[in-house]
């Protein structure tokens, strides 16, 4: 298991006018986390979004920036 880094956290805050369950779920129900793509660009990924909502489980969200340009971001729960 990797060390604790405060450096490489990520830590979100920002009110929305939506229920705790609805900003829950966006951020780790699959289907709802496209959201989270380029929504100018039209292609899409071949990796899927997966998410594994456990301690310790890992989530990854294919990222398409254009025609030459992808990635994958991801990490791993430490807190739920």
């Amino acid at each position: 298991m990797a060390a604790k880094n405060p450096e490489l956290s990520t830590v979100l805050r920002q009110r929305v006018r939506a229920s705790p369950a609805d900003v829950f779920a966006d951020w780790t129900v699959p289907e709802r986390l496209d959201w989270y793509l380029n929504p100018e660009n039209r292609s899409r990924a071949t990796v899927p979004i997966t998410v594994d909502l456990r301690f310790g489980g890992a989530w990854c969200v294919p990222m398409i920036i254009d025609s030459t340009t992808a990635y994958i971001t991801g990490g791993v729960y430490r807190e739920i």
